[in-house]
């Protein structure tokens, strides 16, 4: 996700990047943040027209457990049963969104976190989406 939102950005926008008790981190970014996903839907377009013959587009979080804290992460993750639960849906908003200019190229999210709870134990999965 850094190549779209990189940590260069963290000192004049820290709203786009995690919160982690109670602060700001550069170390992954808030995926219930709006102008994340703006931003990162403008990137991959521009990529994805740059790179016509790419066959395969990588919308997933970085690789660390320092993901968002704040309010709005926060409910997902109840919603859904853990903080990986905003992957499928962030895949969903981002591809949508690329899919108007660049149709047939999937996009592909990865989480290797617990996904879900079922009867009271979280289930790990490794999922990888494609559009």
């Amino acid at each position: 996700m850094h190549r779209f939102v990189p940590p260069a950005q963290f000192e004049q926008h820290p709203a786009y990047f995690a919160e982690r008790n109670g602060m700001r981190v550069p170390d992954q970014l808030c995926l219930s943040n709006p102008a994340v996903l703006r931003i990162t839907v403008d990137s991959l377009r521009a990529m994805m027209q740059r790179k016509r013959f790419a066959k395969y587009w990588s919308v997933s979080q970085m690789d660390n457990f320092n993901f968002c804290q704040c309010a709005q992460c926060h409910r997902t993750d109840s919603i859904e049963g853990s903080p990986s639960g905003r992957c499928p849906a962030w895949r969903r908003r981002t591809t949508a969104s690329c899919s108007q200019c660049c149709p047939r190229r999937p996009a592909s999210t990865r989480s290797n976190a617990p996904r879900r709870k079922e009867n009271g134990a979280c289930s790990v999965v490794s999922c990888s989406l494609l559009q």
